[in-house]
């Protein structure tokens, strides 16, 4: 997935309906990236049973001064396992702000150009 390398995420969301256990639990990344215009993908890992955030908030503050802080580029997405009917992935942030680690069934990439 080297055409994501550089792409800056906008939006992390978990859907999940408590309500509806069997329904699938995806956690959604929203991400835009600039090739011959600004592009827009959507990210989704589909049925995901746990993930976690490894982050160096950098100042130990939610909302730091600098803009290389507040902000997560993508470095990488690799799948690191896969078992019988769960893979192991994992996103690397540049500039060693972090990694997202994500067990899910699948991941479903969609493009969408921006209009600007």
């Amino acid at each position: 997935m080297d055409f994501l390398i550089d792409a800056k995420i906008m939006s992390i969301k978990f859907d999940f309906d408590a309500s509806n256990i069997l329904k699938n639990q995806n956690l959604i990344f929203e991400v835009e990236k600039l090739e011959d215009k600004l592009v827009s993908y959507t990210l989704q890992f589909i049925d995901v049973s746990s993930f976690q955030f490894f982050l160096d908030v950098r100042e130990k503050n939610l909302s730091p001064s600098s803009y290389k802080a507040d902000s997560m580029y993508i470095s990488s997405i690799v799948m690191l396992e896969q078992y019988k009917n769960h893979k192991k992935w994992k996103i690397t942030l540049i500039d060693k702000v972090g990694s997202i680690e994500i067990f899910s069934n699948d991941i479903d990439i969609i493009r969408d150009e921006l209009e600007k």
